[in-house]
């Protein structure tokens, strides 16, 4: 059925002018996202990795990433027995910026259905955390970052 009648274009589906103008600049944007990744890959490989290496360092984290089988971009790690949203906070405070659910479901008040899928405890579920990564963030980030977890991760644990 067409999304919108009227006209014959898009073999029917569409009516209306189509948007050259909005395909050129799709095809630019995909180019340049393409060329990033082929430039930066490895380094945002190596910055997972080595966030992966010392989270699991930290006393209290639960690290839910796999090594080798997971998206390059994507660190996913459990806090048991805090207040996630908490952590978060006091993150963003020290200028990090973490989630605690993926975008598709951040309305969602319940635990992680992949982590529980996984074969993750309801605990370490609900109190996941993930850091996304992007193209030209290099290993000079990791230090900082580390440390903020670590401090923070420490604090909490010690008001239980």
């Amino acid at each position: 059925a067409p999304f919108i009648t009227g006209g014959e274009q898009e073999l029917g589906l569409r009516s209306g002018t189509e948007n050259p103008a909005g395909a050129v600049s799709l095809a630019k944007a995909m180019k340049q996202s393409f060329e990033l990744q082929k430039k930066h890959h490895n380094e945002m490989l190596n910055l997972k990795t080595q966030l992966q290496k010392q989270l699991g360092e930290i006393e209290g984290i639960v690290i839910n990433t796999s090594l080798t089988q997971s998206a390059p971009h994507i660190v996913n790690f459990s806090v048991p027995g805090i207040q996630i949203e908490v952590l978060l906070h006091m993150l963003e405070k020290e200028g990090i910026y973490v989630s605690t659910t993926s975008a598709c479901s951040a309305k969602k008040k319940e635990p992680s259905q992949v982590l529980l899928a996984m074969g993750k405890s309801e605990e370490a579920a609900k109190s996941s955390m993930r850091i996304s990564l992007t193209y030209g963030q290099g290993p000079e980030l990791a230090p900082q970052i580390i440390t903020s977890i670590a401090q923070s991760v420490k604090k909490l644990k010690g008001m239980r």
